[in-house]
């Protein structure tokens, strides 16, 4: 089996990373279970940090001061393991430790996958709280029961880290959308494996991960406009039948920032995409 790790930087020292110092620690497991595997580190900040790697086998460093986002980094990492024959693409955030266990789980339950299964996530948690894999059918998933661990054909959803993707099936999508190049890829990509009638296996297995939580006093309104812009285009395009509970989510949460937030261009940001979805 051969595995492609792709984990994304921007302004972090390659060696500040959880997650990639985690994976190097379990380069020598990877020497004994995999056929072939490759850390690939893309950077997207803007300075070349290639000599904090340098020398290390099996990591291939790319330096991209764009900063074009998660998309763009990723299907990098997918056409490098189309070119290079790698049966797995797993998709790793810089502040997710990869341990040992999950990566055992996956190859003693990989093999006996369906083709149908192109797919496998962790239950990731952050605060002692398991925030992903979620359900879908509802504007607060965290209010409800978390998916079992086991095999989903029903539609659930998980965060890009510490999923395992099966690189055929990316191709079957023609890799990641741009129209998503960084907030809610990951609420696209698995609502693509559902649209395709694919499954999900949920692990066993738990990963610590340091989930970001938005702070609107310190959000900048650009950054806030980008998040806002992604959220209602999925709930427009992908989740029509959560649309009219998200619009009311909208209209909520804008008469709450009038009240509590200082910078009202949030609030009247957000009462715009009320009025316009």
């Amino acid at each position: 089996m051969k595995l492609n790790i792709i984990i994304v930087l921007y302004q972090l020292k390659p060696i500040d990373s959880i997650a990639i110092q985690s994976i190097l620690k379990l380069f020598p497991h990877f020497n004994e279970k995999f056929q072939h595997y490759m850390l690939t580190v893309y950077d997207n900040g803007p300075i070349d940090q290639s000599s904090d790697l340098a020398g290390i086998e099996n990591v291939h460093y790319i330096h991209d001061a764009r900063n074009l986002g998660l998309s763009n980094a990723y299907n990098y990492a997918y056409h490098y393991s189309v070119e290079h024959h790698f049966d797995w693409l797993l998709l790793f955030d810089h502040d997710t430790e990869l341990s040992e266990t999950y990566i055992n789980e996956f190859l003693n339950t990989a093999d006996s996958f369906s083709e149908n299964v192109v797919a496998m996530v962790p239950q990731v948690v952050s605060n002692d709280v398991i925030v992903s894999p979620v359900a879908t059918n509802t504007m607060y998933p965290l209010n409800e029961p978390r998916p079992a661990e086991g095999l989903h054909s029903d539609p659930i959803t998980a965060i890009n880290s510490g999923s395992f993707l099966r690189v055929s099936f990316l191709t079957e999508i023609n890799g990641f959308t741009d129209e998503f190049p960084l907030d809610y890829l990951d609420h696209w990509l698995f609502h693509k494996i559902y649209e395709k009638n694919k499954s999900v296996m949920v692990a066993h297995s738990k990963l610590q991960h340091e989930l970001s939580i938005l702070n609107f006093e310190q959000i900048t309104i650009n950054r806030y406009r980008s998040i806002l812009d992604s959220e209602s285009s999925f709930y427009k395009n992908y989740k029509s039948n959560l649309l009219k509970p998200y619009k009311k989510h909208l209209l909520i949460q804008g008469l709450k920032q009038s009240i509590v937030i200082k910078d009202k261009k949030i609030f009247m940001y957000t009462l715009k995409k009320y009025f316009t979805l």
